[in-house]
């Protein structure tokens, strides 16, 4: 037996911007920013369709070390995202 799913596609920016979601993404943002090094930091930022997690460099040490490693690509990867 085949079932059969129809998306609800008014539905999905109220989906993306749950606490929930919220909060899965800012998880991975954090392991991220952990697995990086110090000195990077998270943020998230929720508009009106959809919630983002961003990891960025908050000292001078993790921007040369971002510019010569890039640690937060190498992260990303080794999370498997």
């Amino acid at each position: 037996m085949r079932v059969r799913f129809k998306w609800a596609h008014r539905s999905l920016p109220k989906l993306r911007t749950t606490p929930e979601v919220v909060h899965a993404i800012m998880k991975v943002a954090k392991d991220v920013a952990q697995s990086a090094g110090d000195g990077y930091e998270t943020a998230d930022e929720t508009g009106h369709t959809r919630a983002r997690g961003r990891v960025y460099t908050a000292t001078a040490d993790a921007m040369r070390n971002e510019s010569k490693n890039s640690s937060m690509l190498r992260a990303l990867n080794n999370k498997g995202v």
